[in-house]
């Protein structure tokens, strides 16, 4: 008995270590699921920054694209403005041009100081209208210095100023083979003319004051016009100042919105890297989570396994215990049937003794004479008495030992009475154990079953 017992403390402290590894590994699968769940969470809100700064540069996208369209509209109007100048520059040079064609058919007489004397004004002229055009550029240029926006805006220029350039030089060539032609057709009337001057020398000086009249007078319109330019130029550069501060303007607020859109940028990639970061955790954690799982199936296995051969040893051993706890009763009523039986027989044994005690005094009494007989008879009497004391005591010891027998009978029924509560007592708790192991089973089932919901 003593071996079955430390055989069940055995086994009931090797099922409280399973156990308390199995709750161990349960709180690590649970504090995982938590911090899984926790990673999630902190993934959703990370997706819900990203999308909420997706959305704020989706916002700020648009305002980015008025801005780019406010300076490339600036910019068009900057450089149909300084095409316009341009314009204007070479339609003055053209007026210039066709008033010196016109002095020069009324002036084919003129000496050649006067002719210098037009070339040089109109040289004049267009010098300045190129170097307005260069100064608006350069204002352009030193306001917006080296920014990438303006590059097109001087390179639309330079292309104008090309542009103007070879026409103003084309135009030159044609007036240069215009006064070619004119003063070889000059020289050709010259005889002519010198004759009708030698006949009348008055006419000829009159004919000299008329066209030097005529010059002048033709040179007094050339100098408003160029006055004229000028305010036209002034007022050009004034708005050009205005289109280039504007220009400055938007690209500042330009390069300020790149420098957010960078940082916006750099935050989303921020944000993408912990994504990543944190999926990777997740994976990992998640492979815990599997090889976790399979060590409780593989626990659980091998527990219900040693529960089931656990509960069938007990039981066996109950059963065991429960028929020689019936074969002890048995033994217990015989020999209580025994014990009655011997005293009744003692009692019967003292009722004789009595009469015959008594037959003895009447005896004693009455026989006086009769001693002899009286005393062979009470010898006999006396061994019979002696015999019967010898049975008596024979009886006594008997009663004795089955009397020790009944007391260590009592005592084994005590202990066996003991031993069934204690196994009484293990199947319960064997019992109450695989019921919360069943119960610990299937609440990880639903936590398993809650987790794949989850991850679906």
């Amino acid at each position: 008995m003593s071996q079955e017992q430390q055989q069940g403390q055995t086994q009931g402290e090797n099922y409280q270590d399973i156990k308390e590894a199995l709750e161990y590994q349960i709180d690590i699968v649970l504090r995982l699921e938590e911090e899984r769940l926790l990673l999630i969470k902190e993934s959703k809100i990370q997706k819900q920054k990203i999308k909420e700064l997706q959305d704020t540069i989706e916002k700020i996208n648009p305002d980015l694209q008025n801005k780019q369209n406010k300076q490339q509209d600036a910019q068009t109007q900057a450089s149909i403005q300084i095409y316009s100048v341009g314009i204007d520059v070479q339609t003055q040079t053209e007026q210039g041009v066709i008033q010196s064609q016109l002095n020069e058919k009324y002036m084919i007489n003129f000496t050649e100081n006067d002719e210098d004397y037009n070339d040089s004004v109109l040289q004049y002229s267009q010098n300045q209208s190129i170097m307005t055009l260069e100064d608006d550029i350069d204002t352009f240029s030193i306001q917006e210095g080296k920014k990438s926006n303006t590059s097109d805006l001087l390179q639309k220029a330079q292309q104008i100023l090309k542009k103007s350039e070879q026409k103003i030089q084309n135009f030159e060539e044609a007036s240069q083979q215009k006064k070619k032609t004119t003063s070889s057709a000059a020289q050709k009337s010259l005889p002519i003319k010198s004759l009708n001057f030698k006949k009348k020398d008055g006419s000829s000086n009159s004919s000299l004051q008329s066209s030097h009249y005529q010059s002048t007078s033709e040179k007094l319109p050339t100098e408003k016009e160029n006055t004229s330019i000028s305010l036209n130029t002034e007022k050009k550069k004034e708005q050009n100042d205005i289109i280039a501060q504007e220009l400055v303007k938007l690209t500042r607020e330009n390069n300020s919105m790149r420098k957010e859109m960078q940082k916006l940028q750099e935050l989303c990639k921020k944000h993408q890297k912990d994504n990543v970061d944190m999926k990777k955790l997740i994976d990992v954690k998640n492979e815990m989570l599997d090889k976790l799982r399979m060590e409780v199936a593989e626990l659980s296995l091998v527990l219900n396994n040693d529960k089931y051969k656990s509960i069938r040893t007990i039981e066996g051993e109950l059963k065991k215990s429960k028929q020689q706890n019936a074969e002890l009763k048995k033994e217990y009523e015989r020999v209580f049937e025994e014990k009655n039986e011997i005293k009744e027989e003692l009692s019967q044994f003292k009722v004789i003794l009595s009469k015959i005690t008594e037959e003895y005094d009447k005896i004693n009494n009455k026989n006086s004479e009769g001693d002899i007989n009286i005393k062979k008879e009470n010898e006999k009497l006396k061994e019979k008495l002696q015999e019967q004391e010898k049975q008596q005591k024979f009886l006594k010891e008997q009663m004795h030992y089955k009397e020790a027998s009944v007391q260590e009978i009592k005592t084994e029924n005590q202990k066996l009475l003991e031993e069934i509560e204690y196994y009484k007592h293990v199947s319960i708790k064997s019992k109450e154990y695989a019921q919360k192991a069943i119960q610990d089973i299937d609440f990880y089932r639903n936590i398993l079953k809650q987790h794949n919901i989850n991850l679906s």
